[in-house]
């Protein structure tokens, strides 16, 4: 069965009617510099940038939450991410005529932030700290936790020493190893 998505073409279409390309003016002494070299600023050629007039601030956060409810986002990726993603998505429907905003546009909008998010997905390793035994032992799974002792933590593939690490992370993780030593040294 062919999921609803009649809620974000309701959306779509109330963003379509309050999206507006604005052009960026030339600050005047550039007009002026362009003018005495004897060219005329080209209206067409001037920067612009689109914004959402006020009437379609609520349709825009709306329809960010559905694609955020979505299963396959919901758990994984940042509001502002998906923000600043579902901007720049929604430039293609400035100007539209709202009732031409049809099932194929959302769905292609839904398929759009499904292929993203599969794109920018990766596995995260959370660190909690507990103490079952001071002693080493061996490295065990129950369901997808690792329990993993203190010792063998820089020994395994955990630690974040990957190919792009990341310096407060790497820092903070540091730090918590050491916290974890002066609490319960081995």
């Amino acid at each position: 069965m062919a999921e609803t998505l009649a809620q974000e073409i309701g959306l779509l279409r109330t963003l379509a009617q309050n999206l507006e390309r604005l052009t960026i003016p030339l600050d005047p002494d550039v007009e002026a510099l362009l003018r005495a070299q004897g060219q005329e600023p080209s209206p067409g050629g001037l920067p612009s940038k689109m914004t959402i007039r006020p009437g379609g601030h609520d349709a825009f956060n709306r329809l960010c939450e559905c694609l955020m409810r979505r299963p396959m986002i919901e758990r994984g990726a940042s509001f502002d991410n998906l923000l600043n993603e579902l901007f720049a998505q929604i430039e293609t429907y400035a100007g539209r005529d709202p009732a031409s905003i049809i099932d194929a546009d959302a769905q292609q909008l839904v398929d759009h932030f499904d292929t993203w998010f599969t794109a920018l997905a990766a596995p995260r390793r959370v660190f909690v700290p507990c103490a079952l035994t001071p002693w080493a032992a061996p490295n065990f799974s129950i369901g997808p936790v690792t329990f993993v002792h203190l010792d063998e933590i820089s020994k395994v593939g955990f630690y974040l020493d990957g190919p792009t690490p990341d310096a407060l992370d790497k820092q903070s993780f540091k730090s918590l190893l050491q916290c974890k030593r002066v609490g319960h040294p081995t």
